[in-house]
């Protein structure tokens, strides 16, 4: 799993200035000790997760579902413990609002990147991929942005087979449900920018693709993953946008 997650094609992305190693770090901490039953842990580097990115908010579905589902005792404190999960994304909020009167300018930021991100509405993936194909069928692929829109979309599709495959091979429920929400929640803003890097993050991926037997199709993945890795890198160092 650690090596499918080193050679991933973006994993460059842990040793630049992004958030992906410490969301990484995180979300495992807190996963760690939801695991060990220690829930004012596991709330804590959940609330630092959710400071981290707003995705980092899919942790408080997902540690009330290991709370519920393998808890034997339950008390109110343990409970209690769990919703510190969104304190960090809370405070983060309330520091928009006093800084720019808004608790959600850091969605509404995203709209001046110009890369057709939605932020005042929500848009199913279902019509973002019907977008995507339509870009991929109407444009000219001898420009740079139709092969940037063709690799978010296979990273996206890519993505969500892994995670059926993780769950058809029983990996932990709830990492499939952290998974799939840091995955759905980026979609929803009706693009996939961006989505070769969120990805990173969703670890349960790396597992399924460990527990895939067929040795050929590992040696297949590990050299195209390579290959990209070392072509996405390079783009990345000459300041290309890559995710």
């Amino acid at each position: 799993s650690i090596i499918f997650l080193l050679i991933f094609p973006t994993s460059f992305f842990y040793a630049s200035t992004y958030s992906e190693g410490l969301f990484l770090l995180l979300s495992l901490l807190s996963f760690y000790f939801a695991r060990k039953r220690k829930w004012i842990w596991a709330g804590i580097f959940g609330g630092l997760l959710s400071a981290t990115r707003i995705v980092g908010i899919a942790m408080l579905p997902t540690l009330l579902y290991e709370y519920f589902k393998y808890e034997k005792k339950k008390t109110f404190k343990k409970l209690l413990s769990i919703l510190i999960a969104p304190i960090g994304l809370i405070a983060y909020s309330i520091y928009n609002f006093q800084k720019w009167g808004n608790p959600f300018y850091f969605i509404q930021a995203q709209g001046n990147l110009a890369n057709n991100r939605s932020v005042d509405t929500i848009i199913l993936f279902p019509q973002t991929i019907f977008r995507y194909i339509k870009i991929l069928t109407t444009v000219k692929p001898n420009i740079y942005e139709w092969w940037v829109s063709l690799f978010e979309f296979i990273f996206f599709i890519f993505s969500i087979i892994m995670l059926y495959i993780g769950w058809k091979k029983k990996i932990r429920f709830s990492y499939i449900l952290f998974g799939a929400l840091c995955l759905l929640i980026p979609s929803l803003t009706g693009t996939f920018s961006g989505i070769p890097r969120y990805v990173l993050v969703i670890f349960p991926m790396f597992i399924a693709l460990a527990l895939i037997k067929n040795k050929l199709f590992k040696i297949i993945y590990s050299i195209i993953s390579i290959i990209l890795l070392f072509i996405f890198f390079m783009l990345f160092s000459k300041g290309y946008y890559v995710a």
